[in-house]
């Protein structure tokens, strides 16, 4: 009774820390009987969960039904990065007086709120091919079959420890033969045990790029 059926809207909740429930399975109650979900304590990362709700009604020629999800996934920060507003001799680096140029730098989490930059201090950064090429919006890490680093994480196609996960097939070939350019899954993704995790704050300003002159 105390689930949102009629207010048409989504239902979020949040677990912490990972609760699993003790039994799997399903269980059918009638109209005004109430149950007790047992749940234990459990610690997987980088792994989903759902809880399923379902409410049913039937007339003489109609069968209506109602679902609700409460899904639960790992929480994590990460820096968005635009591009640089100058390259070699183009943007502001054209300019001959100008040998700085700079980009924008935005903390954000995996709930799609933006954070004050102190809570991605020290976070690992995916290491994507093109970074935020419509900043803020995030452009995330995505092989060449549009698999993304979360997904290698899940699915258990990568272990977190750059090394090939329970579910990756042997004859599938190597992580690699599954990217058209740029770096593959285990060199990329944090979630897979790559990307970049010495930077502190990501540099926001720099000299601008230069070709040293032939003697």
């Amino acid at each position: 009774s105390m689930l949102p059926w009629a207010s048409g809207g989504p239902l979020a909740v949040a677990f912490t820390p990972w609760v699993m429930p003790r039994l799997n399975g399903s269980r059918d109650l009638a109209p005004g009987q109430s149950m007790t979900l047992d749940f234990t304590f459990q610690l997987e990362m980088d792994r989903y969960g759902w809880l399923l709700f379902s409410e049913e009604a039937h007339a003489s020629n109609w069968h209506e039904r109602t679902n609700t999800r409460i899904t639960q996934r790992v929480f994590r920060h990460f820096w968005i990065l635009s591009g640089w507003d100058g390259g070699l001799h183009t943007g502001v680096c054209a300019n001959v007086t100008n040998h700085r140029r700079q980009r924008n730098r935005t903390c954000a989490g995996s709930d799609g709120q933006y954070y004050p930059d102190g809570f991605c201090r020290g976070v690992c950064i995916d290491n994507d091919p093109v970074i935020a090429w419509n900043y803020p919006d995030y452009h995330t890490w995505k092989d060449g079959y549009r698999n993304s680093c979360e997904e290698y994480r899940v699915i258990s196609f990568c272990d977190g420890s750059s090394g090939y996960g329970q579910k990756w097939q042997s004859w599938w070939g190597t992580f690699a033969d599954w990217v058209a350019s740029g770096e593959h899954a285990a060199d990329a993704c944090c979630l897979c045990g790559g990307g970049n995790k010495s930077i502190v704050f990501p540099a926001i300003e720099e000299e601008c790029p230069s070709v040293p002159c032939p003697a």
